[in-house]
Formats: structure tokens, C-alpha cells, sequence
């Protein structure tokens, strides 16, 4: 079950082709940047087409994991990673949005 979104930064086109491949960056909560490739309707309800300006900020689906103070875990969606590997990260709570 989706119960938070996450900022995200829309950085361009993977692939152009339906339904369009799109990376998006994510900054942890200790400031490192993680890079997503995936197609949109995963990632986002917004959207974006080929011709939609980039970046641009989006928020993308998850699920929340824990809460500890100002930082918060979270686990992607529909098996989505980042591209090195990771199914979940952990994130400053500005940057989540509880649904």
C-alpha cells in the first residue's frame, strides 16, 4: 500500500518510447544524490511527456517504513530501485509526504 510520496527531481528521458522510461534523482537524508530509471505511470500520477520541461520536481509513490525524529525510511513501490540496487532509502522528513 502506497501511504507517503517522495521529492523527487525529474532529470530527462531514459527512453521515448510508451510508456517513456524517466531518471529521477533523490537526495537521502546525509545528502547523498540516488538516481531511479523507470517508466512514468510507476513512478508518478503527473503527466509527463517528452516534451515536458526538465527537471522538475515530482513526487513519487512509497511506502513508509519508520520514523526516527526528522529522518524517514521509506521503501519503493512496485519494486521500483535506484540504480545502484536499493529498494528503500532513508530521507529527511521535509522530503515525504504522508497520503
Amino acid at each position: 500500500m502506497t501511504d507517503v510520496i517522495v521529492r523527487a527531481t525529474a532529470r530527462g528521458w531514459a527512453s521515448g518510447s510508451f510508456p517513456g522510461g524517466l531518471e529521477v534523482s533523490l537526495v537521502d537524508a546525509v545528502g547523498q544524490e540516488h538516481r531511479i530509471v523507470e517508466k512514468v505511470p510507476v513512478l508518478t500520477t503527473h503527466e509527463d511527456t517528452i516534451a515536458t520541461p526538465q527537471p522538475t520536481e515530482r513526487w513519487i509513490a512509497a511506502d513508509m517504513e519508520h520514523v526516527n525524529g526528522e529522518r524517514v525510511g521509506i521503501t519503493f513501490t512496485y519494486g521500483t530501485e535506484t540504480r545502484s540496487g536499493l529498494k528503500s532509502l532513508t530521507l529527511k522528513a521535509d522530503d515525504v509526504r504522508w497520503l
